[in-house]
């Protein structure tokens, strides 16, 4: 009997995480083309430094952001003891750290460019 409802546990998780899963890639696949149709730019100026996002690079950053939240769903599926709340904190900051350091390596890019161009 307690077999029976934890394979009806495991089942209805799967479904859920197959339905979530499908659900992002779906909703993925519209943002991003929404994103590059509009050949979106974003510009931050910091010290008479221009660093620009093109819509590339913002579709990839909304594909990490939810993959993260679709990781995180399947982990609190998967993990239930653990809580979602610490989980998605260690997602956020994954996520603000390759944030950070694209726009390091973008700024040595483009620092590195005006230097060769001097």
């Amino acid at each position: 009997m307690i077999e029976n409802i934890l394979k009806n546990i495991l089942v209805n998780n799967i479904l859920i995480i197959l339905l979530i899963t499908i659900f992002t890639l779906s909703f993925l696949k519209v943002v991003i083309d929404k994103i590059q149709q509009s050949n979106l730019h974003i510009v931050i100026t910091t010290n008479n430094i221009n660093i620009k996002f093109t819509s590339f690079i913002v579709s990839k950053f909304i594909v990490a952001l939810l993959l993260l939240l679709n990781i995180t769903l399947i982990s609190f599926l998967v993990f239930p003891h653990i809580k979602l709340v610490l989980i998605s904190q260690v997602l956020v900051k994954v996520l603000i750290l390759v944030f950070y350091i694209t726009m390091f390596l973008l700024f040595i890019k483009k620092e590195f460019l005006n230097e060769n161009h001097k």
